[in-house]
């Protein structure tokens, strides 16, 4: 399911993937998605589990390539 995560300031904190726990209600990112920065910066990009990213790339808060997850 495609779904949205905001931070608790209102900023959209990540977009994709999202799977919820039927006893917690919790959301959690599951699948192709895209994690960001307050600023709206992209953080990670890939595929995700819910221990986080699990294929793709992580970035630095400027939007260098901080690395790769294979």
């Amino acid at each position: 399911m495609r779904g949205e995560i905001f931070y608790d300031s209102g900023e959209l904190k990540y977009f994709g993937g999202t799977t919820t726990d039927p006893q917690t209600g919790h959301v959690y990112r599951e699948g192709y998605g895209i994690k960001y920065y307050k600023d709206g910066t992209p953080k990670k990009v890939g595929t995700f589990q819910r221990r986080g990213l699990v294929y793709g790339c992580e970035f630095y808060p400027n939007g260098r390539l901080k690395s790769v997850a294979t």
